[in-house]
């Protein structure tokens, strides 16, 4: 299974806005997470949200910073 484009663009975001230092592996981490729960058959929709959720605390964590 191939993540969607959109999908791996919000991962990518995550990753980027959280301040850690290995972005790459965390956003392979996190495409992998969302894989999982493609393959559990939950549908797109819900996995965009949930990664907007990540996106969303990652981008007030550095805000509180």
């Amino acid at each position: 299974m191939k993540l969607a484009p959109e999908l791996k663009f919000l991962c990518n975001k995550i990753a980027t806005e959280r301040t850690r230092p290995a972005l790459w592996l965390e956003a392979q981490q996190l495409r992998r997470d969302a894989l999982r729960e493609l393959s559990t058959g939950k549908p797109i929709a819900w996995v965009q949200d949930w990664l907007h959720g990540l996106l969303a605390a990652a981008l007030a964590a550095q805000s509180k910073s």
